[in-house]
């Protein structure tokens, strides 16, 4: 009986890590494809390295390095934000959840982003010091220069999930 027992946890413990291995692996090609943004936009994208290279580039300084991106708040703006109607300020009360390929998530306010408000400058990162990022930060990442800890600075970026109050 106990070795029954035995093989029927050793065969539950493979099936979980197969399923767990198979999730890891579902996620990893999203970041590979480019970085997703959904939500409430109008216009939700995928968006390649290639298409990174067509917005607006911009460079931020960390460390004696130099990251080449694009800001996320001239994403959103591609994207076109929705933000609920009906309120004096609209995107006052919108946030944005930044998600790695691996599940780890970062948030951010919308008006810490915005240039009327906060003007926080947050990098989409796709280069660093003049070429492709290494593989361990991915092809996208997010720099956040201004953070005390770089606990936001989000590798291998896989979705921008914009979310409005309600």
């Amino acid at each position: 009986m106990r070795s029954l027992t035995r093989y029927l946890v050793a065969g539950l413990i493979c099936s979980l890590l197969g399923t767990f291995m198979w999730a890891s692996n579902a996620q990893t090609p999203t970041a590979e494809i480019g970085v997703h943004v959904v939500g409430d936009v109008q216009q939700e994208m995928l968006l390649s390295r290639a298409d990174l290279l067509r917005l607006p580039q911009q460079q931020v300084l960390v460390d004696g390095k130099t990251y080449s991106g694009v800001l996320l708040w001239d994403v959103l703006m591609a994207a076109r934000l929705a933000p609920a109607s009906g309120l004096k300020n609209p995107t006052l009360s919108m946030y944005v959840v930044a998600k790695a390929s691996d599940g780890y998530q970062a948030l951010f306010s919308v008006p810490e982003l915005d240039p009327a408000y906060g003007a926080r400058r947050v990098l989409l990162a796709h280069s660093l010091d003049g070429q492709a990022l290494p593989p361990a930060s991915g092809p996208v990442r997010l720099v956040v220069p201004d953070d005390a800890k770089p606990s936001r600075a989000v590798f291998h970026l896989a979705l921008l999930e914009v979310k409005a109050a309600r």
